[in-house]
């Protein structure tokens, strides 16, 4: 069942949501900072990356769902992200770039998604079916700067993808417009699974 989760309260933690993400290698993550910055997104964003469990909400203990992103993290290895080749895709209020749904993301996602969702809610409801892996680029951004954004977004390069070796367990503090994404936690992809 979805929830709300843009106005949630900070919860005991200091976050309001949570999710589990691969981040971007810095040239990727500067390439979509310098694009965020000309059009300005009216939404709270995290630096560059693909989502492996989406945004979920009302844990119990912070340190337990640690230990499940490291457990998993540890029998996974390094991903590659690929880009599908389609280049930018539009939506109402966003743009980005879909991914390959390799068997590797594909495995890293079910797993922490089943892992870290027994301990959780869903914010959004998505079904496990329903993975699209992808790399946003911006989210909501300014009406004016709408065609100023689709215009950048097919100019930014970002390669064919990139290798990812770690997990990023994160959480918004605050609300979806005004609050901000920090990093909690990076957890090594060590594992034989994925290579």
């Amino acid at each position: 069942m979805a929830i709300d989760a843009s106005d949630r309260p900070n919860d005991r933690f200091g976050y309001s949501v949570y999710a589990g993400v691969l981040l971007a290698p810095r040239a990727q993550a500067d390439a979509v900072a310098r694009l965020r910055e000309r059009i300005r997104p009216q939404r709270a964003m995290l630096p560059a990356h693909v989502t492996v469990m989406g945004t979920f909400c009302g844990i119990e203990s912070l340190d337990g769902v640690k230990r499940l992103f490291r457990q998993v993290s540890a029998r996974h290895g390094p991903v590659e992200v690929k880009f599908d080749g389609a280049g930018l895709q539009l939506f109402k209020d966003s743009g980005g770039l879909f991914v390959e749904k390799s068997a590797a993301l594909a495995g890293l996602h079910k797993e922490i998604t089943a892992a870290i969702g027994a301990v959780s809610i869903d914010a959004y409801g998505y079904a496990d079916e329903r993975y699209a892996p992808h790399l946003t680029l911006w989210q909501e951004c300014p009406p004016e700067n709408a065609t100023l954004a689709g215009e950048l977004g097919r100019e930014v390069k970002l390669g064919a993808g990139f290798r990812v070796d770690a997990v990023a367990f994160v959480g918004r503090s605050g609300p979806a417009h005004g609050g901000r994404w920090v990093t909690i936690a990076l957890f090594a992809l060590t594992g034989r699974a994925g290579r």
